[in-house]
């Protein structure tokens, strides 16, 4: 199947963050540590794993940011990987055992792990912080996207273990449920400084988690953008985080499945869908997100042949 691939060599990935310092087609060129490749499908970790057929995969800010190089060691994202991988894990797809259309909750935690029972962290839902991602039946890595036993959704096909995928209701389309991953990051950070009613909110950026943040805490977007001085007695900041469960409305499941909820009740992100590709133009899908001022891209989706 065709899938794409990061290998870690210090040659290339010298010879791409020397020459992107000069022209950005170095870090997808053919000399870059990542390229689509015709590989063999790994066998699944256990007999609790699925294949799933990808309809189409979310190019995330972590997928670009390992492709142009952009890494730290005080980073999980880079430093909690094992190569070869496949990247990608957002993504619809559909079981090839049912047939059901899916998105995936990618953490490699204790229960895809193999791991029993869980830990502390796993046993309260929260994913992210999970203590074993270094422990059980698979490599070094934080969740699908990064793991060499593991492959990513940027693919024809990928494994998951049968926890961590959610069906898709029937009332919500695939371009929508396949922004199910970053806007449950979104509603992640919400939840650690939720809004306060006539209090001043400031969104930092203008990607996909941005614009997630503005919609579904209820904040009123600006009619047109302008600098506006903004004075603060004293600011919180809150990132990105990872998600796992979460309690909403005094309900606590799954962020993923909150998020079908909002779905339901109307709510529409599917407009920062900017861009598709073919899985064999990833480069280009690149390039457009890291051109962003100029090409307009927000959320780029690739999608393999059929």
């Amino acid at each position: 199947m065709k899938a794409l691939v990061f290998r870690h060599n210090l040659a290339r990935e010298a010879v791409s963050a020397i020459g992107g310092r000069v022209d950005r087609h170095a870090f997808i060129s053919r000399f870059a540590p990542v390229r689509l490749e015709e590989v063999d499908e790994l066998a699944l970790p256990a007999q609790d794993w699925i294949r799933v057929e990808t309809t189409f995969s979310g190019l995330c800010g972590s997928d670009v940011k390992q492709i142009l190089l952009n890494g730290s060691r005080d980073n999980p994202l880079t430093a909690l990987v094992s190569f070869p991988h496949v990247l990608g894990h957002e993504v619809v797809g559909r079981r090839v055992d049912t047939g059901q259309r899916v998105v995936l909750n990618p953490w490699l935690s204790c229960t895809p792990r193999g791991i029993a029972p869980p830990c502390e962290a796993c046993r309260a839902g929260r994913y992210p912080w999970c203590r074993n991602f270094r422990s059980g039946d698979l490599p070094v890595s934080i969740h699908i996207g990064n793991c060499a036993a593991a492959a990513g959704a940027h693919a024809e096909r990928f494994g998951a273990h049968v926890s961590q995928l959610f069906g898709i209701p029937d009332g919500v389309s695939d371009e929508a449920a396949v922004l199910a991953d970053p806007v449950s990051v979104s509603l992640r950070s919400i939840l650690l400084a939720p809004p306060v009613v006539g209090q001043a909110v400031l969104v930092y950026g203008s990607g996909t988690l941005a614009f997630a943040v503005i919609v579904i805490s209820g904040v009123e977007p600006p009619k047109r953008f302008e600098w506006t001085p903004l004075y603060f007695k004293e600011l919180r900041v809150i990132g990105s985080n990872g998600f796992g469960v979460e309690e909403v409305g005094g309900v606590a499941k799954h962020a993923m499945e909150h998020y079908f909820d909002f779905v339901s009740d109307g709510l529409d992100l599917t407009p920062v869908i900017t861009h598709r590709f073919p899985l064999e133009r990833w480069d280009q899908a690149v390039l457009a997100l890291k051109d962003s001022r100029r090409t307009g891209a927000v959320k780029v989706l690739l999608e393999p042949a059929r």
